[in-house]
């Protein structure tokens, strides 16, 4: 038995600026940074713009710096229960298919956040769990090196069958490599 935990850093929750997203994401923080509690949608994910866009912010910081807290919890009680514990961190398909002529989904204006990186969200999630000792394969260059704008559905930010078969595959292998799936 391998736990394996899907991370993504969702997709946009409506066609939009990216404006939009991190004034969302400033308001969560700043609900966060009160003590109140901000869960809003347990159903979707907005698009982590505040990693991707501004990550020297206290928004993303707190939030990286969360999510390795997450996963260091996580990785104790799968280690006491005897557990392995395997994160995979999916890129969204804003963030894969950045450079993609015929993606048609909300992009990021680089000019306007040059500290933009379609990278930044997969690098935190691999970076917190190799933090914390937990075998990570991350799927942004994979995808970004296939044609990724067929692993995904054009209207949201799920994989198509062709993404789910993909990824599938990619971890499968990864988990073959480390020996955690015979």
């Amino acid at each position: 038995l391998v736990l394996v935990l899907l991370l993504s850093p969702g997709a946009p929750s409506a066609p939009g600026p990216v404006k939009r997203n991190l004034r969302l994401r400033a308001e969560e923080y700043a609900e966060y940074a009160r003590g109140d509690e901000v869960v809003r949608n347990h159903f979707k994910d907005g698009y982590d713009a505040d990693v991707s866009c501004e990550p020297d912010g206290d928004a993303a910081r707190t939030k990286t710096a969360l999510l390795a807290a997450i996963l260091g919890r996580m990785a104790e009680v799968c280690r006491e229960a005897g557990v392995p514990l395997v994160v995979v961190a999916i890129p969204s398909p804003m963030d894969a298919c950045h450079e993609a002529k015929d993606y048609t989904a909300m992009r990021v204006d680089r000019a306007r956040y040059p500290k933009y990186v379609p990278s930044a969200v997969t690098d935190a999630i691999a970076a917190a769990a190799a933090g914390k000792g937990i075998p990570c394969p991350d799927l942004f260059a994979p995808i970004t090196a296939a044609d990724p704008v067929a692993l995904y559905h054009r209207d949201d930010d799920h994989w198509n069958d062709a993404g789910q078969a993909f990824a599938a595959k990619a971890t499968a292998g990864f988990l073959v490599e480390r020996g955690l799936l015979k």
